[in-house]
């Protein structure tokens, strides 16, 4: 039995499991690659899965000049993959935020953070720093939220 099966399970949350969605914030992808492939540094992999009522969402980050700019632009992606795959910031489980420079970073990025969640209920969340693999990104965000049934 796989570790989440065996939590949700522990939950009670293991009957009805919906199947396995994909969903993407990268644009479409050149053919042969696949709708869900992001082969941006030759690794395939998905942006978002949800599954068994749970939404995990990864390599959310965002364009701009500094840390503000990126966090508003990286939590926007979230805010339209999250309402893609029916669900929104007031199921967030779980938060974890990587960023480049933790001590320049974190005042600006918590103070973004904070009035995007404002109004949800708190996440878990976890901020460490990390050497990102483009030089330009100042954070990457991943979260995991709940689907609740329609």
């Amino acid at each position: 039995m796989c570790c989440w099966t065996g939590i949700l399970s522990v939950l009670g949350r293991t009957s009805g499991l919906q199947p396995l969605q994909r969903f993407s914030a990268n644009e479409p992808q050149p053919s042969g690659t696949g709708p869900y492939a992001n082969t941006a540094f030759g690794q395939r992999f998905s942006n978002a899965i949800s599954y068994g009522g749970l939404v995990f969402i990864t390599g959310m980050v965002g364009k701009g000049q500094g840390i503000r700019e990126q966090t508003k632009a990286a939590l926007n992606n979230v805010d339209a993959v999250l309402s893609q795959a029916g669900t929104s910031k007031d199921n967030l489980l779980e938060v974890t935020v990587w960023l480049r420079d933790i001590e320049k970073d974190y005042s600006g990025f918590d103070e973004i953070y904070q009035e995007w969640a404002r109004y949800a209920p708190p996440a878990t969340r976890a901020c460490v720093e990390a050497k990102l693999k483009v030089q330009e990104w100042l954070l990457e965000v991943r979260v995991i939220a709940a689907k609740l049934p329609s």
